[in-house]
């Protein structure tokens, strides 16, 4: 998982760091790299201070994250959507 930062204002650049499975295809892309990001959501994604982030924001991330899978199943683009498991 890389940590980088999005492009848009300075303040925006400046404030937000968002956690990316970036260096990972999609299909590619397996339950352990899905349990491994919310973990660390867990443990330090808390963008103002670094602290964790609350079990519900976690719960809408996956949330995000399995639609996205869907939309990609849909399209062939992954033959399953790993979200499902984690």
């Amino acid at each position: 998982m890389k940590e980088s930062t999005p492009r848009g204002s300075t303040a925006t650049r400046s404030s937000t760091t968002w956690f990316l499975i970036g260096d990972v295809q999609l299909r590619a892309l397996t339950v352990t790299h899905l349990d491994t990001l919310y973990d660390e959501l867990l443990a330090h994604g808390r963008l103002r201070d670094g602290g964790p982030l609350a079990p519900r924001s976690v719960e809408i991330v996956h949330t995000v994250i399995h639609s996205a899978l869907n939309f990609a199943r849909k399209r062939n683009m992954v033959r399953h959507n790993v979200a499902d498991l984690a």
